[in-house]
């Protein structure tokens, strides 16, 4: 287990505002996705770092699922 891994669902909440912004039309960048998690009530909400460089593979990266 990885101590400061983001959990699941806000990975999966990350991938779900990344897409949701993208087929809207609008920016999908790691600030517009910080906004919408915020907004939806997601605490704690991943740094715009974590959400633009989500790691290694390995490391459960949720920028490409």
């Amino acid at each position: 287990m990885i101590v400061n891994a983001t959990p699941g669902e806000v990975e999966d909440a990350v991938v779900r505002a990344r897409r949701e912004l993208a087929n809207d039309g609008d920016s999908n960048g790691p600030f517009s996705i910080a906004d919408r998690l915020a907004a939806q009530g997601i605490t704690p909400v991943p740094s715009r770092a974590a959400i633009a460089h989500p790691g290694p593979p390995w490391a459960g990266a949720f920028a490409t699922r």
